[in-house]
């Protein structure tokens, strides 16, 4: 279950990564960026791991994918919107990217929308397609 999760998240982060890309300050597709896109993919499958096996201690159960209510489904949502929010807040303010003209930023917060929907979206789908794959094969 954990390296389905971890393979899913590691692939769709890196698509995501590579898709708003050009919403970040001076990005090209060139080797240098494309290997940051990898890199934010590995730490994004991480904090992906991270928010799986929190919600594994918060619910007490390691198969909590397997039965998703409306409650789980809106506290992933929530707590990856709201990390997310502050993650980029943070690198932000740090200065270790700059987002170009092009970014729709949140209100009030000024956080870029795309990595925030990027965790607010993408964990739920990742651990749907884990589920799935792993009630078809049985494990």
């Amino acid at each position: 279950m954990i390296l389905t999760i971890a393979l899913i998240g590691f692939v769709l982060n890196l698509i995501w990564e590579l898709a708003h890309g050009p919403l970040y300050k001076d990005f090209k597709y060139d080797l240098s960026h494309i290997s940051l896109c990898v890199l934010s993919s590995i730490t994004d499958m991480l904090t992906l791991l991270l928010l799986f096996f929190v919600f594994s201690l918060v619910f007490k159960n390691v198969y909590w994918i397997k039965q998703l209510s409306f409650f789980n489904t809106l506290l992933l949502m929530l707590v990856g919107g709201i990390s997310a929010t502050f993650v980029e807040i943070w690198h932000i303010n740090r200065g270790d990217w700059l987002y170009s003209e092009s970014m729709p930023l949140t209100p009030i917060l000024k956080a870029g929308v795309s990595p925030v929907l990027q965790f607010t979206i993408l964990p739920l789908v990742i651990f749907i397609i884990s589920k799935n794959l792993i009630l078809k094969t049985g494990k």
